[in-house]
């Protein structure tokens, strides 16, 4: 864990200090002087850029400076990214303290500029090395002085800092269980990882459906999904009661597909390694939930991890098959790569059943949304626009983007079936992401409710600032912020 403290003054025994530079006639050069009396003129050095994310290190005496371009931003994204950088440059000195200085106009940035630093810093020293026999991570970060020109913000920093690094290791579980490979994360072990978590916590009850009860009770889709392998499907039910005096709660819903090789649709080998993390809309409820554990809100919610392992083997579902749901609603199968939408219709049917005021699912459902989207947004659909715009405003104080997609009515007609229901996918090559959430639709009943399509945040595929190479842990901080908006 890492030691905070705020300070007026630059330490004299702390190895490095971060300064964030905007220009090249940013204030913030003539403080780097001012602390640093003996530097010969920055803006002399051909090295140095105020490039976004740049960055100039330079030794003074025993003491190394770093410093990390803005290129003019002030938002407190772009200052996250930035402090992220460099704590990651002090570590690549083989470091393990610095100072960070900040000016007041990057202070003012965010009214909670402490949880900023908090989370950046967390997210920014992330790696996940547990299976390198020889692993090359450096040393954590271990203090660092916050270093401002004032001290008028400095207790409310300190608080805030708390908070941050909450949010960012909740962002972190989630990465270390996208991360892990199908062979050690599968419904079973991701159940277990579950009940250690949570069960200990007086306000916090975990219940776990497993596949014969989920049969019984008539969770078709989900169980369906998993029969292919030998890994029992389940849905894992976190409550956390923060607000006994409230009867009000919200729903949250994650995808858990453990492994997807497409089912009897089978995926294209290249690059279906990256399938084990089709379960990252799990992670990020979990991750979340972490988050909530805790700081503790004041707030009622109940998570769905709807879990399945999509393989092929003579017992796996076929295209074709038609389904029952646990809400009474035939689906014939169209495509068994389509799975993920199956496992949370049942959920989904079986929340609503709970009257929460808002659900929210959010699941890695469609290639199609990372065509529309690239890698910049989670999409978002859903049947209540006071609900969506909770989650667009989201977008502020958890700095991931989100973007409203359409969910017309005129969708419905792509999902037609001669012989169910409801057919599970288009056959149509267009729209598949709001195709997707329509079929979700269909098992929400009149709850209020956003669907969050976050395929196109799935992964990092390299580092930049706080989003470290490999599973990103997206939709962490949108779901806490979503919870305690």
């Amino acid at each position: 864990m890492v030691s905070f403290q705020a300070q007026t003054t630059v330490s004299t025994t702390l190895p490095a200090c971060v300064y964030l530079i905007g220009s090249d006639t940013d204030p913030v050069i003539q403080r780097i002087h001012a602390h640093h009396p003996d530097l010969d003129p920055l803006t002399a050095d051909a090295r140095f850029s105020t490039d976004f994310l740049s960055v100039f290190t330079v030794r003074v005496g025993r003491h190394y400076l770093v410093l990390v371009g803005l290129d003019n931003r002030t938002d407190a994204v772009s200052i996250g990214h930035a402090i992220a950088t460099g704590c990651q440059t002090v570590q690549a000195l083989e470091l393990e303290a610095l100072s960070l200085y900040l000016s007041e106009a990057q202070l003012a940035s965010s009214a909670a500029i402490g949880q900023w630093i908090g989370q950046s810093v967390a997210m920014g020293t992330y790696a996940f090395d547990r299976y390198k026999s020889n692993p090359k991570t450096p040393n954590p970060i271990q203090t660092i002085d916050v270093i401002t020109d004032t001290d008028h913000a400095h207790k409310a920093i300190l608080a805030d800092l708390a908070i941050g690094m909450a949010i960012g290791t909740g962002v972190n579980q989630a990465r270390d269980l996208a991360n892990m490979p199908a062979n050690d994360l599968n419904p079973t072990t991701f159940i277990e990882k579950i009940e250690s978590k949570f069960s200990s916590n007086a306000a916090i009850s975990v219940r776990i459906i497993d596949e014969t009860e989920a049969a019984d009770m008539g969770m078709n889709c989900l169980v369906a999904v998993g029969q292919g392998s030998r890994q029992p499907s389940a849905l894992a039910i976190i409550t956390y009661t923060g607000d006994k005096q409230s009867s009000e709660h919200t729903a949250i819903v994650g995808k858990g597909i453990t492994f997807d090789t497409g089912g009897i649709s089978l995926k294209p080998a290249n690059n279906m390694k990256a399938m084990k993390g089709d379960m990252s809309g799990a992670a990020a409820v979990f991750g979340a939930m972490h988050i909530v554990d805790t700081l503790k809100p004041k707030i009622n919610v109940t998570a769905y991890i709807a879990l399945a392992e999509n393989m092929p083997s003579g017992h796996a579902q076929r295209p074709g098959d038609v389904i029952t749901a646990y809400n009474g609603t035939s689906v014939e199968i169209v495509n068994t790569d389509a799975e993920g939408r199956l496992v949370l219709a049942d959920a989904l049917a079986y929340a609503v059943e709970k009257k929460p005021a808002r659900i929210l699912d959010i699941a890695t459902l469609t290639g199609a949304a990372m065509v529309a989207l690239g890698r910049e947004a989670l999409g978002i659909m859903g049947n209540n626009q006071a609900v969506i715009d909770r989650t667009k405003a989201c977008e502020a104080t958890s700095g991931e983007r989100v973007w409203q997609l359409p969910l017309y009515d005129s969708f419905k007609p792509y999902l037609k079936s001669t012989i169910a229901d409801i057919a599970h996918c288009s056959e149509e090559r267009y729209g598949g992401t709001c195709t997707a959430a329509k079929f979700l639709e269909q098992f929400v009943d009149d709850a209020p409710w956003v669907h969050v399509d976050m395929a196109p945040k799935m992964d990092n595929t390299k580092t930049k600032g706080v989003d470290i190479d490999g599973m990103s842990g997206a939709g962490t901080r949108l779901i806490y912020r979503f919870l305690t908006q």
